[in-house]
């Protein structure tokens, strides 16, 4: 489809063509400017619009709740602002906050993460993390069910909001139901099909994508880093659900979609929309066309649909993959990472007639258990088969080699993981020959 003809009127004017800046302009300068051109728009009026401030990890940081309903709880939808990573605010996105919260029923809650090159990856990143799990802590406090929580941003926002979503996976929550990116930038290498042949001419270009990039990371090696650069992510299993909103007209078409695609690959169900004749982050710009109305209305409705109800069941597919990470991390010799993803007493319980039998109880009972097998049997390779899940627990088959006598037996075991919660709360391994075990046990010793 051709451009939409509103949006050809406006990029002919002067100044709406959008390059990196001269060295002599600042970031400083560029904000204000931004300020100056916001449009004077009555705000829509909700039933409450209040800010809060909570302790950061570097400063004191603000958070904006929308409220569209007098009705508490409210499903939460924390919201990180578009701009570069450089540009832009609270005040910059309240009327697409405002529009959010009025059409999806949910509580908005936009943080005023620090900027770039202020602060660089991964301090605005951590910011966001920060203010979502606050939110979350502080849920009851502040209106919010804890159990339906859900991130969205636009253009560099969502490039947060998605990788939040990651840290939430990695760090063992919080929650997450759904997550909505509008026009995400997730590719710091700039490399995509539409990037080039989009690179000029529909206000966002690629020359300035590449400034805002050079003003984000802190060093040449987090191009490559899955939480700058999430297009770079080679486990997206258990992400929460999506929504990608891309242009038909924005350099960062192709990123976007292509996450999409991979999202789902790896089994995340995920709605991409391209809204065709629209430039970059159009649904910021209702003044200029009635499809950003539109393409916000689509994503409150997904937002609506993802938060209704109570508890969500839990996902057998979202379960192996906390199981993977678990045991990839304990494999790795990452405890720290591995104590993030189990509960306070999270326990082992090992068959009492085995030589290392009884409970290991505790963030660190891997650590407990491979202190106590480690002098009875000289492992020297372990191999996860298969993952087999439903809502409910997930059975691991387990090779473990070991060696006795100068020979290597295989040793195979099944390992039923329980849940509580987002957590892994019980490991109880059951080995087919437990006679073996002793035998292998012996001659080590």
């Amino acid at each position: 489809m051709a451009l939409d003809p509103k949006f050809r009127a406006m990029l002919d004017m002067p100044g709406m063509q959008l390059g990196a800046p001269p060295p002599e302009v600042t970031p400083t300068m560029m904000r204000e400017a931004s300020r100056a051109l916001l449009p004077p728009v009555e705000p829509l009026p909700l039933h409450e619009v209040r800010d809060v401030e909570f302790d950061g990890p570097a400063s004191r940081l603000r958070v904006r709740l929308y409220f569209p309903t007098a009705e508490r709880p409210l499903p939460l939808v924390a919201f990180f602002h578009g701009g570069g990573f450089v540009l832009c605010d609270l005040d910059s996105h309240d009327a697409t906050c405002r529009t959010l919260a009025s059409r999806s029923g949910c509580a908005i809650a936009a943080v005023d993460y620090r900027l770039a090159p202020e602060s660089r990856f991964p301090g605005p990143l951590e910011d966001c993390f920060a203010a979502l799990a606050w939110l979350v802590r502080e849920a009851a406090a502040l209106g919010f069910d804890a159990s339906r929580v859900a991130v969205c941003g636009d253009s560099a926002g969502a490039n947060l909001a998605t990788a939040v979503a990651m840290l939430a996976r990695e760090r063992g929550g919080p929650a997450l139901r759904h997550q909505a990116l509008i026009c995400p930038a997730l590719d710091a290498s700039c490399a995509s099909a539409s990037m080039r042949e989009l690179a000029s001419g529909y206000m966002l270009s690629a020359d300035l994508m590449r400034w805002f990039w050079a003003q984000y990371l802190a060093s040449p090696a987090d191009v490559r880093s899955p939480l700058a650069s999430p297009s770079c992510a080679t486990d997206l299993a258990g992400l929460p659900p999506a929504t990608i909103v891309t242009a038909e007209y924005d350099p960062l078409r192709d990123e976007g979609e292509e996450y999409g695609n991979r999202l789902r690959a790896a089994g995340v169900p995920t709605t991409t929309r391209r809204y065709a004749g629209m430039i970059h982050d159009f649904p910021q710009m209702p003044l200029v066309t009635e499809v950003a109305n539109q393409a916000l209305g689509d994503v409150a409705a997904d937002l609506r649909a993802a938060l209704a109800g109570g508890p969500a069941a839990p996902d057998a597919a979202a379960r192996a993959a906390l199981v993977k990470r678990l045991y990839g991390a304990v494999l790795g010799g990452d405890f720290a990472a591995a104590e993030a993803l189990v509960t306070d007493d999270f326990t082992i319980v090992e068959a009492a007639d085995l030589p290392f039998g009884g409970s290991y109880t505790g963030r660190d009972a891997f650590q407990q258990l491979f202190a106590k097998v480690g002098p009875l049997l000289a492992i020297r390779g372990v191999a996860m088969k298969h993952y087999l899940a439903d809502a409910e627990q997930v059975a691991v088959v387990v090779d473990l080699t070991v060696e006795a006598d100068g020979r290597h037996e295989v040793l195979q075991i099944v390992e039923l993981v329980s849940f509580r919660g987002d957590k892994v709360c019980r490991v109880q391994p059951f080995y087919f020959d437990t006679a073996k075990v002793h035998a292998c046990a012996n001659r080590a010793g």
